[in-house]
């Protein structure tokens, strides 16, 4: 004991076993470090050319080895990030590349999402609301909401002058419409995951064609001076859809469609696609 009290009181001694514990600390870093940066990382890479706004899915991804170093700021390196999530709108990303964050999105943050969702046969319409028209928010995406038609429509004497006397009408017209988006004026999603405050201007859902038409000659007429006032109403409602029952819009009142047809009856369809639906009576706009 006295020995090795001896030996280890000896400066050059323990000098000397600083410096080796220290050398001996440095290679075992060193080598930890070297063989990360040399481990090989499973990194997923694109199997064909994707073209912009397309849904990536799992026959799309394969997987190659590359050391850890050679992972660049930016590349995902996990499938779960990808599959289900759409090629970026103005990103094409080639055969045999990775996967970037910048090239990658979800369908809601893509500026046209709504068209993913448009039934066969069916067409896109855009109704002008603001926070009173939707019900401070209620209505989201999902929902399912009815179509109310409005309307004052002027007397006219014999003469065919329109008189001081009108006649006001309003019901259903139409049942079960889904809303695919509610966007801003700037085309922004108003329910996206942002802190952002949005306010909603345009709820947007689709239709059969005729019923587009009959909407848009609803929109036309209702916007002529000294004519039939038309607003287009969203009321929420409380039926819910689910993924083991198809709901189909369907036009509740035959009067009010009967109404528009002959109002509208001479107006000639090339004109109708020229209709700015924004202009339309529902803005909440006094």
């Amino acid at each position: 004991m006295n020995s090795i009290k001896k030996f280890l009181s000896n400066k050059n001694t323990v000098t000397i076993m600083g410096v080796v514990l220290g050398v001996l600390v440095l290679y075992v870093g060193y080598t930890l470090r070297v063989n990360q940066a040399i481990e090989p990382v499973k990194v997923p890479y694109a199997l064909t050319t994707i073209q912009p706004k397309t849904e990536i899915t799992e026959d799309m991804i394969g997987y190659m080895n590359i050391a850890r170093s050679a992972i660049k700021e930016g590349v995902i390196t996990s499938k779960s990030k990808l599959i289900g999530k759409y090629s970026n709108i103005n990103t094409m990303i080639p055969k045999g590349s990775m996967f970037y964050t910048s090239a990658v999105t979800t369908k809601e943050e893509l500026p046209d999402s709504a068209l993913y969702d448009v039934p066969d046969g069916e067409t896109l319409y855009y109704l002008p609301i603001n926070m009173t028209t939707s019900y401070n928010n209620l209505m989201m995406p999902g929902n399912y909401i009815d179509i109310y038609i409005q309307t004052a429509s002027a007397d006219e004497d014999a003469n065919g002058k329109t008189t001081s006397s009108s006649k006001a009408m309003i019901g259903k017209f139409l049942s079960d419409i889904k809303i695919l988006a509610v966007k801003t004026s700037d085309g922004k999603n108003v329910f996206e995951n942002t802190d952002e405050k949005r306010t909603p201007t345009m709820l947007i859902f689709s239709v059969p064609e005729e019923t587009h038409l009959l909407l848009r000659k609803a929109a036309y007429i209702g916007n002529l001076r000294d004519y039939t006032k038309i607003d287009i109403i969203p009321v929420p409602k409380t039926k819910k859809g689910s993924t083991d029952q198809t709901i189909t819009s369907t036009i509740s009142s035959s009067y009010i469609k009967k109404f528009i047809e002959e109002r509208s009856k001479y107006v000639p369809i090339d004109e109708l696609k020229n209709t700015d639906t924004t202009t339309n009576n529902t803005t909440g706009e006094q």
